[in-house]
C-alpha cells in the first residue's frame, strides 16, 4: 500500500486586530496579521463575520488598508480621524482591551505620550507608554476627545521594523500617527463636511469609555484562511 498524505485542514483563524475609519468600510490593521492569508474576514464583537479583501500594503510602517466587500454594511458611530490631533508630551491617550471586547463592554487602557516623535528621521511615529499584548498590535490609539490619533504598535514589532527604536525605554510602545494615515486613506469630501459636527465631553474616563462603546462595531479582529 502506498501510504498518502491527508492534507491539514484547512480553516479560519486569528491573526490580528484592527479597526474600520469612516463610513467606507475601510479597515486599517497591521502588514502582520494578515501575512500568509488566501482569504481575509474581519469578526466583529458581536461574532458576525464580514469578508475583506487587501487595498494595500505599506512595507515601510507595517500598515494594511482593507476594505469590506459588503458595499451596505452600516455602523452606529463610526470611528473618525481626530481633525487636529496632538502629541504633547504627557498627554493622555487610550486604547481598548481587545482580551473582553466580545463582552460588548471593552476596557479602556490609559497612558501617556513619552516622546511625539520616537524616530528621529520621521515624525510619523509617536512613542507611548501604554502597556499592550503582543498580539495587539494594529489597534487605534485615542485622543481625550475619543478621536483616533494612531495606529498602534506594540515594542516588539516596532523595533523590528524600526531599528532607531532598538533602545527603546522597557514600558514603550508606539503608533504611527493620524496624520500620517489620513494621506494613505483620503477621507472624501462628503466625509469631510459630516464629520466633526457634534461637540464631544472631554477629559474623563467615562465620557471616553462611553464613546468607545457606541463605536464598538468599528473594532474588529482579523482573521485569515490558508
Amino acid at each position: 500500500n502506498i501510504d498518502t498524505l491527508v492534507p491539514a485542514e484547512r480553516e479560519w483563524k486569528f491573526s490580528g486586530i484592527g479597526f474600520l475609519i469612516g463610513n467606507r468600510g475601510i479597515v486599517l490593521t497591521t502588514t502582520a496579521s494578515i501575512s500568509g492569508a488566501d482569504k481575509i474576514r474581519v469578526k466583529f464583537a458581536d461574532k458576525t463575520a464580514e469578508p475583506v479583501i487587501l487595498v494595500r500594503k505599506f512595507i515601510v510602517y507595517k500598515i494594511a488598508v482593507l476594505q469590506l466587500t459588503n458595499p451596505k454594511k452600516t455602523f452606529k458611530k463610526p470611528l473618525e480621524f481626530s481633525n487636529n490631533p496632538k502629541f504633547k508630551v504627557g498627554s493622555t491617550v487610550y486604547t481598548v482591551g481587545f482580551s473582553n471586547l466580545q463582552s460588548l463592554n471593552p476596557s479602556i487602557l490609559e497612558g501617556k505620550i513619552l516622546k511625539e516623535n520616537a524616530q528621529e528621521n520621521s515624525d510619523k511615529i509617536v512613542q507611548l507608554n501604554l502597556k499592550i499584548k503582543e498580539e495587539h498590535d494594529g489597534g487605534p490609539l485615542f485622543d481625550q476627545r475619543g478621536d483616533v490619533i494612531g495606529l498602534i504598535v506594540g515594542k516588539t514589532m516596532a523595533q523590528k521594523s524600526f531599528p532607531y527604536l532598538k533602545n527603546s525605554p522597557q514600558n514603550a510602545s508606539f503608533a504611527i500617527k493620524s496624520s500620517y494615515l489620513k494621506k494613505i486613506i483620503p477621507i472624501s469630501p462628503i466625509e469631510k463636511k459630516t464629520n466633526y459636527n457634534s461637540k464631544k465631553k472631554l477629559n474623563s474616563e467615562f465620557d471616553i469609555k462611553h464613546l468607545i462603546s457606541e463605536a464598538i462595531d468599528s473594532l474588529v479582529f482579523l482573521e485569515i484562511f490558508n
